[in-house]
């Protein structure tokens, strides 16, 4: 059959064809009203047929029957129908349109998270690396491990050569595991600079990227319970620390501890340029022989020692067992 077009008038229904072929499409050029088609005679909402949307089209399939066609509801205008043996397909794409712009409305814009694995190996022979092309994204998480336990990070960040941000972290030592620092940062440039104080055959650098902002964290590495002992001669108003070096990550830690022999004492943990006290005997946190001490404290950000200072009189050897919970 050749091409030809039918008009169809609102409120009466229209014969498209007397005896459809197969594999006819059917196309709405109309770009705002919708039609009915059908074998039915009386096609329309409600009544049957095949509703074409705006620039639709649909692809006729029974061989030789007569086909109807009505304007949809509240149409008012003659819409013009191409009948066509040349194309075969069933698209109301206005209609796919307006259907997702009302999804949006009713549950607003998904939020795609995207992300990159910038980096992740083991880097040797060197004491740094450098990563370009990050302004892209909002947040960095990026984790440092080294065997060398006095291995010191430095972390710079640049936005066209202007540093913007830059921290020093040393890594410290946990017992029973290797010790990787883990940091989340905000990006503040488009480039990221990781130096490292003693070269390492086997460290390692993993960088990840993403478009979810994050604010800067220490997620880790003391993130398992720790066991510690200190058995010290003390007088009154002496600390010692104990000998582990954490890495402290800002959260919500459970503190256990014994002191032999009955003498008091304070508990605290000790930054680069400041001691906070936590468990305190005025405070009535410091136990007897074999008393168990328990309470939650946060555990500060960034490198710290535990430590444990003397409040009984004279000079006595006595043995602290601290035990430390991370929290939930």
């Amino acid at each position: 059959m050749a091409e030809s077009s039918v008009t169809l008038f609102p409120g009466r229904v229209t014969t498209v064809s007397t005896g459809m072929a197969a594999g006819t499409t059917i196309y709405n050029g109309d770009p705002g009203n919708a039609v009915w088609i059908s074998a039915n005679p009386t096609p329309g909402p409600g009544q049957g047929g095949i509703r074409v949307g705006p620039k639709g089209s649909v692809s006729w399939t029974t061989d030789g029957v007569a086909v109807y066609g009505s304007t949809d509801t509240g149409v008012t205008t003659a819409v013009t129908l191409v009948l066509s043996p040349n194309v075969g397909s069933l698209v109301n794409p206005i209609d796919v349109g307006v259907a997702v712009a009302t999804q949006l409305a009713v549950q607003g814009v998904p939020n795609v998270l995207l992300g990159s694995l910038i980096f992740n190996g083991t880097v040797a022979g060197v004491t740094g690396k450098t990563f370009t092309g990050l302004d892209k994204y909002a947040s960095l998480t990026v984790t440092v491990d080294s065997p060398n336990s006095a291995q010191l990070w430095q972390f710079l960040m640049q936005a066209g050569g202007i540093t913007t941000n830059t921290f020093t972290i040393p890594q410290a030592i946990t017992p029973g595991s290797s010790t990787p620092l883990t940091i989340t940062l905000p990006i503040q440039g488009d480039t990221l600079s990781i130096y490292w104080s003693y070269l390492d055959a086997a460290l390692n650098l993993t960088v990840y990227a993403s478009n979810r902002p994050q604010p800067f964290q220490i997620l880790s590495t003391s993130t398992q319970a720790l066991s510690m002992n200190l058995t010290q001669a003390f007088t009154f108003g002496q600390k010692y620390d104990f000998p582990t070096i954490l890495t402290g990550n800002g959260k919500t830690w459970q503190a256990r501890m014994v002191v032999t022999g009955g003498f008091k004492g304070f508990l605290g943990f000790r930054g680069f340029s400041t001691d906070i006290d936590m468990f305190d005997s005025t405070g009535g946190f410091a136990g007897t022989d074999g008393q168990e001490i328990e309470r939650d404290y946060i555990m500060p950000a960034g490198i710290t020692r535990a430590y444990f200072g003397c409040r009984s009189a004279g000079t006595n050897t006595f043995t602290v067992v601290l035990n430390l919970f991370p929290g939930t």
